[in-house]
Protein backbone atom coordinates (compact mmCIF):
# COMPACT_ATOMS: atom_id res chain seq x y z
CA UNK A 1 0.00 0.00 0.00
CA UNK A 2 1.32 3.14 -0.70
CA UNK A 3 1.14 6.42 1.27
CA UNK A 4 0.22 9.40 -0.19
CA UNK A 5 2.86 12.02 -0.49
CA UNK A 6 1.63 15.49 -0.11
CA UNK A 7 3.77 18.48 -1.71
CA UNK A 8 6.28 20.37 1.00
CA UNK A 9 4.68 23.77 -0.37
CA UNK A 10 1.11 23.92 -1.37
CA UNK A 11 0.17 20.34 0.36
CA UNK A 12 -0.79 19.02 -3.45
CA UNK A 13 -1.22 14.79 -3.80
CA UNK A 14 2.39 14.42 -5.42
CA UNK A 15 2.63 11.87 -8.49
CA UNK A 16 5.59 10.42 -9.72
CA UNK A 17 8.81 9.47 -8.42
CA UNK A 18 8.58 8.12 -4.20
CA UNK A 19 11.31 10.77 -3.81
CA UNK A 20 9.26 13.71 -5.14
CA UNK A 21 9.00 16.26 -2.73
CA UNK A 22 7.27 19.27 -4.82
CA UNK A 23 4.36 19.50 -8.03
CA UNK A 24 6.49 21.69 -9.97
CA UNK A 25 9.20 24.08 -10.00
CA UNK A 26 7.06 27.28 -8.62
CA UNK A 27 6.49 25.23 -5.63
CA UNK A 28 9.97 23.90 -5.04
CA UNK A 29 11.49 27.46 -5.86
CA UNK A 30 8.70 28.94 -3.55
CA UNK A 31 9.21 26.66 -0.29
CA UNK A 32 13.57 27.60 -0.56
CA UNK A 33 12.91 31.08 -1.13
CA UNK A 34 10.32 31.49 2.09
CA UNK A 35 12.20 29.05 4.05
CA UNK A 36 15.50 31.06 3.19
CA UNK A 37 13.37 34.67 3.46
CA UNK A 38 11.47 33.34 6.77
CA UNK A 39 9.14 36.50 6.30
CA UNK A 40 6.22 35.15 4.56
CA UNK A 41 3.87 33.56 6.52
CA UNK A 42 1.96 29.71 5.22
CA UNK A 43 -1.27 31.61 5.13
CA UNK A 44 0.16 33.58 2.11
CA UNK A 45 2.41 30.60 0.82
CA UNK A 46 -1.18 28.33 0.71
CA UNK A 47 -2.88 31.62 -1.01
CA UNK A 48 -0.76 31.68 -3.22
CA UNK A 49 -0.33 28.09 -4.28
CA UNK A 50 -4.21 28.37 -4.56
CA UNK A 51 -3.99 31.03 -7.17
CA UNK A 52 -0.96 29.52 -9.04
CA UNK A 53 -3.36 26.72 -9.29
CA UNK A 54 -6.68 27.93 -10.62
CA UNK A 55 -4.29 29.64 -12.91
CA UNK A 56 -2.74 26.89 -14.39
CA UNK A 57 -6.39 24.98 -14.17
CA UNK A 58 -7.78 27.98 -16.48
CA UNK A 59 -4.65 27.84 -18.91
CA UNK A 60 -4.91 24.39 -19.45
CA UNK A 61 -8.81 24.71 -20.04
CA UNK A 62 -8.52 27.84 -22.46
CA UNK A 63 -6.25 27.24 -25.62
CA UNK A 64 -7.42 29.53 -28.12
CA UNK A 65 -8.46 32.63 -26.33
CA UNK A 66 -11.97 31.75 -25.23
CA UNK A 67 -13.21 28.89 -23.74
CA UNK A 68 -16.65 26.78 -22.56
CA UNK A 69 -16.14 24.96 -19.86
CA UNK A 70 -18.62 23.43 -16.67
CA UNK A 71 -18.53 24.15 -13.34
CA UNK A 72 -17.91 20.54 -12.39
CA UNK A 73 -15.15 20.28 -14.86
CA UNK A 74 -12.86 23.02 -12.95
CA UNK A 75 -14.17 21.77 -9.69
CA UNK A 76 -12.88 17.94 -10.77
CA UNK A 77 -9.85 19.80 -11.94
CA UNK A 78 -9.19 20.99 -8.18
CA UNK A 79 -10.32 24.89 -8.88
CA UNK A 80 -11.22 27.02 -6.21
CA UNK A 81 -13.54 29.34 -6.87
CA UNK A 82 -13.29 31.21 -3.63
CA UNK A 83 -9.72 32.82 -4.90
CA UNK A 84 -8.69 35.49 -7.64
CA UNK A 85 -6.67 38.28 -7.77
CA UNK A 86 -9.18 40.45 -9.41
CA UNK A 87 -12.44 41.15 -11.18
CA UNK A 88 -13.65 43.07 -14.03
CA UNK A 89 -17.10 44.40 -14.60
CA UNK A 90 -18.62 44.70 -18.47
CA UNK A 91 -20.70 47.68 -19.12
CA UNK A 92 -23.67 45.51 -18.09
CA UNK A 93 -21.65 44.94 -14.56
CA UNK A 94 -21.31 41.44 -15.64
CA UNK A 95 -18.57 40.32 -12.99
CA UNK A 96 -15.51 38.23 -14.95
CA UNK A 97 -12.73 36.87 -11.93
CA UNK A 98 -9.90 37.20 -12.82
CA UNK A 99 -6.25 34.59 -11.37
CA UNK A 100 -3.82 37.07 -12.81
CA UNK A 101 -4.50 37.04 -16.57
CA UNK A 102 -6.77 34.18 -16.99
CA UNK A 103 -10.11 34.94 -16.06
CA UNK A 104 -13.86 33.17 -15.98
CA UNK A 105 -17.44 34.33 -16.61
CA UNK A 106 -20.66 32.05 -14.72
CA UNK A 107 -22.93 32.44 -18.02
CA UNK A 108 -25.52 30.03 -16.55
CA UNK A 109 -25.92 27.86 -13.86
CA UNK A 110 -23.10 25.21 -14.45
CA UNK A 111 -21.48 26.88 -17.77
CA UNK A 112 -18.34 28.86 -17.65
CA UNK A 113 -16.86 31.24 -20.02
CA UNK A 114 -13.14 31.24 -19.79
CA UNK A 115 -10.67 34.47 -21.07
CA UNK A 116 -7.49 35.63 -21.37
CA UNK A 117 -7.23 39.81 -19.91
CA UNK A 118 -6.82 40.43 -23.54
CA UNK A 119 -9.70 38.80 -24.79
CA UNK A 120 -11.61 40.67 -22.19
CA UNK A 121 -10.59 43.73 -23.17
CA UNK A 122 -11.28 43.31 -27.05
CA UNK A 123 -14.68 41.91 -25.74
CA UNK A 124 -15.67 45.28 -24.02
CA UNK A 125 -13.88 47.31 -26.61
Amino acid sequence: MEIERKCENCGETLKGRSDKKFCDDYCRSGFYYHKKAGKTSSLITQTNAILRKNRQILLSLNTAGLALTSRKVLLNKGFNFGYFTGMLKTMNNSPYFFCYEMGYHSLKKEEILIVTKIDFQRLEG
